[in-house]
């Protein structure tokens, strides 16, 4: 499963700001209006002066190691990376966290953070540096550190990838050897290209210059004189476990949006001549698909979904190759076709396992105000369910938010997400089901129903791919923002009688550790 970096994971603040935009937002949204691209991703910290800890970003191995980063500190401009794990599926932690990164300098701020692991010790962390030019942040570098025992100590040296040129939601991931491959797109507003770049070597060396990927016409930059020709955006890159790499990202061409895919099987040194299009509409006229989200699952199949406006509203569509990205559907697939008039999907997230049942949620408007349905395919995408089941149960008066997505490969696949009536009016719900997404729980269970003053924020959600499901969380019950945890060891039929708490506690730490 690929994970896009540019969705929220979590953002406490005084007085909850940002979800008071969305509410607004979401307001908007209902009554027909488009939700609006955000221009960067942004990190939102808390105004206390006490230490708090918030954003977590979670990797959970089959055998119940846990490994976590996030921020912590006193808000404002003083708040760092930070580096935990467990052991012993979440019940004692490291006394203290490791520092990964220093509080930015003014002007500048931490981006996005995402740990790796390749299941035999190996842990990696990337996160990005924005800064402030104008009005707008701007991702300005890539750093990355890596350690080989299991995140007990890291590379001294932080390997650090400049953007000279503006750039925007890089997309990295690190292969089974430790190198570092590294999507982005690189250029102005109407002239962005995606590039690539992997860095090797037991030294992380970098390659001399990126390489330009080219559009669909085979086309890898602007051709002179011919204003408006390449505007790429929200690209995702993937890896394939024999190590084949699979690029998917949105462009601006003359009828709209178009959603293309290259491929490298040679670890990134050379790739299709021609991009492929992956949207392909029926009738000519503009169009505009966005955003899309990838799957794969190891065995070939390659699966790609994309928000889609051709019908006036926010739909989702589907393509895929069963054959590494070789071969693609001749049309792509509508898949919320069968809906309301009062409907726009959004925020898709997509999931695989190893024999190729996927498994699609998002957040809707029909019903109620951004609520969450889900569909499935047991057959690599050849069909699908024919009508979505909505697996939250709120009325019009509340909505859901930061919804989550997990799965093992026996059929169980679970949900969270935070809900409520308000910004301080919230809660962590999770909802399952044991048969691949047939049936639901009629009524979700609540993991935190809304202790603290401001509330509980936005959840993570792990499956260890056996029996374990995980959810860690920010609250602020103890007086200031610390990150909870709760385990399920029966595929979320009953959970621990007390979360776990994992950051804030020195004294119980240091007595486990």
């Amino acid at each position: 499963m690929a994970l896009d970096l540019r969705q929220p994971i979590g953002r406490p603040t005084v007085g909850f700001y940002a979800l008071l935009i969305v509410f607004a937002a979401l307001a908007a949204g209902a009554c027909g209006g488009a939700p609006a691209l955000p221009s960067s991703p942004a990190v939102q910290v808390p105004q206390e002066p006490e230490e708090q800890a918030w954003n977590p970003f979670v990797v959970i191995e089959p055998d119940g190691r846990i490994f976590m980063t996030y921020y912590g500190g006193r808000g404002g401009n003083e708040y760092q990376l930070l580096f935990t794990r467990s052991l012993d599926q979440g019940l004692t932690w490291l006394a203290e966290p490791i520092q990964l990164e220093k509080p930015p300098l003014p002007r500048t701020r931490l981006g996005f953070h995402r740990v790796e692991t390749n299941k035999a010790g190996r842990v990696s962390v990337t996160w990005s540096i924005e800064r402030r030019e104008e009005t707008v942040w701007r991702v300005r570098e890539l750093r990355h550190r890596q350690s080989s025992d299991f995140g007990m100590t890291w590379t001294g040296e932080v390997l650090q990838w400049p953007f000279d040129k503006q750039s925007n939601y890089p997309s990295p991931v690190t292969g089974p050897n430790g190198d570092l491959s590294l999507l982005f797109t690189e250029g102005a507003p109407g002239r962005s290209v995606p590039r690539f770049i992997r860095i090797t070597g037991p030294k992380m060396s970098r390659a001399p210059d990126p390489l330009t990927l080219p559009g669909a016409d085979g086309a890898a930059r602007e051709k002179p004189g011919e204003p408006h020709i390449r505007e790429a955006d929200w690209p995702v890159l993937t890896i394939e476990p024999r190590g084949s790499l699979y690029a998917v990202w949105q462009e601006t061409r003359a009828a709209g949006n178009e959603i293309l895919f290259n491929r490298s099987q040679d670890g990134g040194a050379t790739w299709l001549p021609s991009s492929l299009l992956l949207s392909r509409p029926t009738s000519l006229g503009n169009y505009t698909g966005r955003i899309p989200v990838v799957a794969i699952d190891g065995a070939g199949g390659i699966y790609v979904v994309w928000e889609d406006f051709r019908h006036n509203t926010t739909d989702l569509y589907f393509n895929r190759s069963l054959d590494g990205g070789a071969n693609w559907l001749g049309q792509d697939v509508w898949l919320t076709a069968v809906r309301p008039p009062q409907a726009a999907a959004a925020s898709p997230t997509l999931s695989a396992d190893q024999s190729g049942h996927l498994y699609l949620l998002w957040s809707d408007i029909r019903e109620a105000p951004n609520s969450l349905f889900f569909t499935r395919s047991l057959d690599r995408g050849a069909t699908w369910l024919l009508q979505p089941i909505r697996v939250d149960h709120h009325g019009p008066e509340a909505l859901t938010y930061a919804h989550r997505l997990a799965h093992d490969d026996a059929g169980h696949v679970y949900v969270a997400w935070w809900e409520g009536t308000g910004p301080t009016k919230g809660s962590v719900r999770f909802n399952r089901s044991d048969d691949y997404g047939a049936t639901w729980l009629e009524k979700e269970q609540i993991l935190d129903s809304g202790q603290g003053k401001e509330g509980p924020r936005f959840p993570w959600l792990s499956a260890d791919g056996q029996n374990g499901v995980y959810v860690v969380w920010s609250s602020d019950r103890s007086g200031r923002y610390q990150l909870y945890l709760n385990r399920s060891r029966d595929h979320g039929k009953t959970w621990l009688p007390k979360d776990i708490q994992i950051t804030g506690n020195r004294d119980r730490k240091k007595a486990a550790s």
